[in-house]
């Protein structure tokens, strides 16, 4: 009978630092300066109230644009007495 030999198959050495791996460090360290930047405190309280002011903003343009729209029609069906009574304030028509 013959003894095998077993093979030892040696790890390799660590690879040394290449450009690509350097290059692909750098953008991952600067991706991690992004999220830690948009992460702060100080960068959600400020996203906050202007989310809010716009929210707020937003709704009375809306608002006065319906009730413009409400108070004309009103005005053009002849129910401006109505409104009036109401306590809406009267809508004067344009006259050219």
């Amino acid at each position: 009978m013959t003894a095998k030999k077993k093979s030892v198959q040696k790890s390799a050495p660590p690879k040394k630092p290449t450009d690509a791996t350097e290059r692909l460090a750098h953008e991952v360290s600067g991706v991690a300066g992004e999220l830690k930047k948009q992460n702060s405190v100080w960068r959600k309280l400020l996203s906050g109230i202007m989310f809010g002011a716009g929210t707020a903003i937003g709704a009375t343009v809306v608002a006065a644009i319906v009730i413009l729209i409400f108070m004309q029609t009103l005005q053009a069906l002849g129910l401006g007495e109505f409104a009036e009574q109401a306590g809406l304030p009267a809508v004067e028509e344009v006259q050219e």
